[in-house]
């Protein structure tokens, strides 16, 4: 406690550091850069991103005064950054994109199940316990095609009276990767099909994300 203080004489300095993070998923880096590249080229507050697989942080760090001033310009740029980004946008700080997922499927009063296949458990592990909202998650054999795995998905909710059901099926062929991800609710059926272009080690993951992202996608 005492150490701190000694340093701000000493070296004379004033001020605070303070830095938030926003999560974004379902947009790439470039797609974002073209929004926000005039905020990234502040001196203070600056502004940076971050690539995960199938995710990108913004991070504001700002210098102020104090804790008012520091909040109340990273409040300002968190406004403008999910003004211009929309439903990129998940949230912010220790909320994370299955979280939001499973916040959305809550407030529905919805019940998730999910199966993957090619995936090493990456989606039931982003899950976690998932609280009531979520059933049961599967991983079925990687052998499984992409028709037996759809329709077993289906089968699935129906057995459990899931409102909802998430599938992902992962599939590497001629080194390319691709991943079906399959969402039905009681008011949609929804079927995309994404390409990855990025290493290898890090598909499963990037999959799972963009399963997540097109699930809370459909409960918006």
């Amino acid at each position: 406690t005492l150490v701190l203080p000694y340093l701000r004489r000493r070296l004379k300095l004033s001020g605070i550091i303070a830095s938030r993070v926003i999560h974004t998923s379902g947009a790439g880096e470039s797609w974002i850069d073209e929004r926000i590249l005039d905020l990234e080229q502040l001196a203070n507050p600056t502004v940076g991103l971050s690539a995960h697989p199938g995710q990108v942080d913004v991070r504001i760090t700002v210098r102020a005064e104090g804790d008012t001033a520091a909040r109340r310009e990273l409040d300002r740029i968190e406004t403008e950054v999910r003004r211009r980004l929309m439903d990129a946008v998940y949230g912010a700080g220790d909320t994370t994109l299955a979280r939001a997922a499973l916040d959305a499927l809550a407030r529905r009063g919805w019940r998730l199940t999910t199966l993957e296949s090619g995936t090493d458990g990456a989606l039931l592990a982003l899950l976690g316990d998932g609280g009531p909202a979520f059933v049961s998650g599967q991983l079925l054999p990687s052998t499984l095609d992409e028709a037996a795995f759809l329709d077993e998905l289906g089968r699935t909710r129906s057995a459990l009276g899931a409102e909802v059901a998430l599938g992902l099926h992962l599939r590497t062929a001629l080194d390319a990767v691709r991943a079906c991800v399959s969402v039905q609710t009681p008011d949609s059926d929804l079927q995309r099909q994404f390409s990855y272009g990025g290493p290898p080690a890090n598909a499963p993951l990037w999959a799972a994300n963009m399963a997540l992202d097109l699930l809370r996608r459909s409960l918006a």
